[in-house]
């Protein structure tokens, strides 16, 4: 939990530029040339580190619009290599060049921007990859996935210094990858190496003051057999918050080895680490003070402080720290994986993967509790250690054949994977309630050093392990260039095990069940696509508590419905989205003193996106949702035909990009954010107010000295609006004050 002192950084900086120089010296000796395509997959290795200027007049080379838009997926589970305006289903996917230009850290950042992607309160106190989509949240069981490896949600915390895209899935997933969340899920594909060498080296601030330097380094070992990258990072300073600082570094390693034109084998490798000191409590306006609690310091008569307010206050200046500055997040990474393309024929080839993720987590962290005057509240403090471990990976045959005059693409195959989750927690052992001082003002210097906590905690055990596989049948069917079906099933299978500290096993349950999908495709035009189609999934019901009629009954997996039409249009510099669906959402409700499945949410809504460029000189890339989710089924009456808890009516987002005409190489950029007001209870009265959030900045490239080169400078939430991000009730955030960062970069 240290901080990097100076002589670390130094020495960390040393290594960069001895390893940039010396490989920059070494392939000036080699035969540079322009590797040839593998034949199978050419999208899956074929990155570049894009150079904005090539040429040594100044003059801009290509243009950013070109390469914003990516018109393919990457290894998105059956649907590798497959044009988006052939999905007949919601994806957007994010590259490389875009996630540079904005300067983003985390794909929080990210999600930022991607229309009918909604911030997650997770995210923004834990910098988790957890987001919202058409108004469900995406904190499940399954919803993130790398290289197209389903995670169970291990290595939530990622750098997007390291991601060459992001593949964002709205809508069910689970006949992709099992049991899995309703709302979306996120595919993180990894950089990966260049056949034709290139050198980045970037370095600046983010968020005011944390300073930082990457080092993006790729290129031919063997030509047109064996390549490279490394990207390497370290990063230190404050941030926003005050006081708060961030601790990052990552060392990460990618080979690509063409055994042959049909078989390429591909290995991937990185460390990380994310130290945050001084963690942004999660505020909540209705509580209960937990049984079983230890509790020190209480405040007299606690149970008073059981509240439900009558309205959510406003939030508090976002430029503070409103808890103790002894609360932490401290995460260590480990990443390693390979993937395996071999082409047997014409018809046929085979796609496999493995991952091993490692993901160590030690928190202190705290959850603020509202009284009835706002500026008066009590926290609870919460010590956490995780040690998570997970092995993934998936194996598909996919083959090309004709039936007739009917064309066929064939995907069979598996993914899965098997995790365990390792440590003690306040869940488990420890929780206590503080207050030593009642005022919002002097919560930051709250000593929390002094309880020694983690030494109150009891050893770490094995809590749980888990294990979802899910096997799958996938047929893309094309009758004539205007008319294509596309039919799926899965049999997705789940077990969840629970153990207490002696080792014993406290739950065991297995379950397993069908997620079918059908689509249908027709292109009045080469360039537009209309679809209809139908998705089920299945999410984990657990198993019910000890206060139920059936305690320990097995509940079986819930399954959710989506259908969906919508059109996509790729013409010219335009690339177009309008979808409109619905979505059955199934829960849990109790009935008579018994849990059963039975209750409904229905979430209706329509989206449009578009990518386009202007005149040449504008680029715009936005957005608009519009979502009706309603309560159609429950025990409870009074909550039919409410809002689900966190499902905003609308969010709209815009991003723009202006080459001014006088100035070569110097862009504007801008965008605002308009996130609805949404419902933190069931009930429905208790409401966060709807916000808007606009960001400021400039890019500007050109030739010095003969290296090309670009300066970026960024102003995030530029009027410092106040507002909260939602959570399921009880976790209400800070919204992220103004911001700064400022990148310069150099391409070798």
């Amino acid at each position: 939990m240290s901080k990097v002192n100076l002589s670390r950084i130094a020495t960390f900086l040393a290594l960069m530029a001895t390893l940039v120089w010396s490989s920059l010296a070494w392939a000036q000796d080699q035969n540079q040339t322009q590797s040839q395509s593998f034949d199978q997959d050419q999208s899956y290795h074929h990155d570049s580190i894009t150079r904005i200027l090539v040429t040594s007049d100044g003059l801009q080379d290509g243009r950013v619009i070109d390469a914003y838009i990516i018109k393919n997926t990457k290894n998105f589970g059956v649907f590798t290599n497959t044009p988006l305006k052939d999905l007949p289903f919601t994806v957007n996917v994010v590259g490389e060049d875009f996630m540079n230009n904005l300067g983003t850290m985390t794909p929080r950042d990210v999600f930022r921007r991607i229309p009918g992607i909604e911030d997650n309160a997770h995210s923004e106190i834990n910098g988790f990859s957890y987001f919202r989509a058409r108004g469900i949240q995406t904190t499940g069981t399954n919803n993130l996935a790398l290289n197209g490896v389903p995670t169970g949600n291990i290595g939530a915390v990622m750098f997007t210094e390291d991601l060459g895209s992001i593949e964002v899935f709205s809508g069910p997933s689970s006949f992709m990858y099992g049991i899995g969340n309703v709302g979306g899920m996120a595919n993180f594909n990894t950089k990966r190496p260049l056949w034709e060498y290139a050198t980045k080296i970037r370095y600046g601030t983010y968020n005011n003051g944390s300073l930082f330097a990457h080092a993006d380094i790729g290129g031919p070992i063997i030509t047109d057999k064996l390549a490279f990258r490394l990207n390497l990072l370290v990063q230190n300073g404050k941030t926003a918050i005050k006081p708060q600082s961030l601790d990052r570094k990552l060392i990460s390693g990618a080979l690509d080895w063409r055994i042959s034109d049909d078989l390429l084998i591909q290995f991937y490798a990185s460390y990380g680490e994310h130290f945050q000191q001084g963690r942004q409590g999660a505020f909540t306006a209705e509580w209960d003070n937990p049984k079983g609690a230890l509790v020190i310091d209480a405040p007299n008569n606690t149970a008073d402080y059981r509240t439900f307010l009558p309205f959510i206050p406003d939030p508090p200046d976002p430029e503070k720290l409103w808890v103790s500055k002894d609360t932490f997040n401290d995460y260590k990474i480990y990443l390693i994986g390979a993937n395996l393309r071999y082409k047997i024929n014409d018809q046929l080839s085979v796609r496999a993967a493995l991952l091993n993720n490692r993901w160590k987590r030690k928190t202190l962290m705290t959850i603020n509790f509202f009284t009835p005057d706002p500026d008066i509240y009590i926290y609870g403090v919460s010590p956490l250690i995780w040690d998570r471990k997970h092995t993934g990976g998936y194996f598909y045959f996919d083959g090309n054949f004709n039936t007739g005059p009917v064309e066929h693409k064939l995907t069979l195959g598996f993914n899965g994977y098997f995790k365990e989750e390792i440590g003690i927690g306040s869940g488990g052992s420890y929780m206590v309630w503080y207050r030593p001082s009642f005022s919002l003002a002097n919560a930051v210097n709250n000593n929390l050093n002094s309880l020694n906590l983690f030494a109150r905690l009891a050893p770490m055990y094995k809590q749980s392990d888990t294990l979802n596989y899910n096997v799958i049948l996938a047929d893309e069917i094309k009758f004539n260039d205007q008319w294509q079906l596309f039919a799926g099933i899965s049999r997705v299978s789940y077990q969840l095990r629970g153990f207490n500290a002696a080792g014993a096993t406290t739950s065991d349950f297995t379950r397993s069940g069908f997620t079918p999908s059908v689509a249908l495709v027709f292109k009045p035009k080469p360039w537009l696509s209309t679809y209809a189609s139908y998705i089920e999934t299945l999410e984990s019901a657990g198993v019910a508590g000890a206060t139920y009629a059936n305690a320990g009954e097995v509940m079986p997996p819930m399954v959710s419905k989506q259908y969906e039409i919508g059109a996509k249009a790729s013409y010219g510099d335009l690339y177009f989205t309008l979808a409109l669906y619905q979505i059955e959402r199934a829960s849990t409700m109790v009935e008579n003193n018994t849990l059963t499945l039975g209750g409904r949410t229905r979430h209706k809504g329509i989206e449009l996106s578009a990518q386009t460029r202007l005149f040449e000189s504008l680029n715009l890339y936005g957005g608009i949702t519009f979502n009706d989710a309603k309560v159609i089924k429950h025990t409870t009456r009074s909550y039919i035909g409410k809002d689900p808890v966190d499902a905003p009516k609308i969010t709209a987002k815009l991003y723009a990009e202006y080459d001014l005409p006088f100035l070569q190489g110097l862009t504007l950029t801008g965008s605002i954010n308009h996130y609805g007001a949404v419902y933190t209870n069931s009930i429905n009265n208790l409401k966060i107010p709807g916000h808007t959030i606009g960001d400021l900045g400039f890019r500007y490239a050109a030739n010095i000295l003969g290296q090309d080169m670009a300066f970026r400078f960024n102003v995030q939430n530029v009027t410092n609006e106040r507002y909260w991000y939602g959570g399921s009730g009880s976790h209400l955030v800070v919204g992220q004050p103004r911001s700064f960062s400022f990148i310069g970069e150099v391409n070798f």
